[in-house]
């Protein structure tokens, strides 16, 4: 079997390769299909070195240095690595990461995001691709032109509603 080292090295540790391929950024598939043929030094490098992150976090997390405190640096030291929109992770592979519960609107994580967010002044944005920081003025562009379509629709269905309401009343009540 290729690459026996690398994977005994993660199996000893309890790291699957689902989680190694998201430390780096890519798809499992990816992270076995370089596992078939032998890796050169320093890509079993990197590979080592995403299995000691991961099991860094996991074991910070279990052992409860003030465990909130302890989430945020680590969800800090994730978004630190995901720079551009090509690299963004989704909260649902920060969640795993971190062994939070998933839940279907990943509530939990995003809030522990924002907290981070705050705590450490991280310029992290959000697109449909997950979180990620922007690596140029483009992409930052790009996330205020999203964010003012979103407040322009916000504001318009106020307006409406308000409007709405005003004629129901009229109509309804006096």
């Amino acid at each position: 079997m290729n690459n026996k080292g690398f994977r005994d090295y993660a199996k000893s540790r309890g790291i699957y390769l689902w989680e190694v391929a998201i430390e780096l950024g890519v798809c499992q598939a990816t992270v076995t299909r370089k596992l078939r043929f032998p890796m050169s030094e320093s890509d079993e490098k990197k590979y080592r070195n995403a299995v000691d992150k991961i099991y860094k976090r996991k074991n910070g997390f279990r052992t409860e240095k003030s465990s909130n405190s302890y989430l945020l640096e680590n969800i800090k030291d994730i978004l630190s690595e995901h720079i551009g929109e090509e690299n963004a992770i989704k909260s649902k592979e920060i969640s795993t990461v971190l062994g939070l519960p998933l839940e279907d609107t990943q509530f939990l994580t995003r809030q522990l995001i924002k907290n981070a967010l705050e705590k450490f002044k991280i310029p992290v944005v959000s697109s449909v691709n997950g979180y990620f920081i922007p690596k140029n003025e483009d992409e930052l562009k790009s996330y205020n032109m999203q964010m003012q379509k979103r407040i322009n629709g916000i504001e318009n269905r106020r307006r409406k509603i308000n409007a709405n309401y005003n004629k129901w009343i009229k109509q309804n009540v006096g």
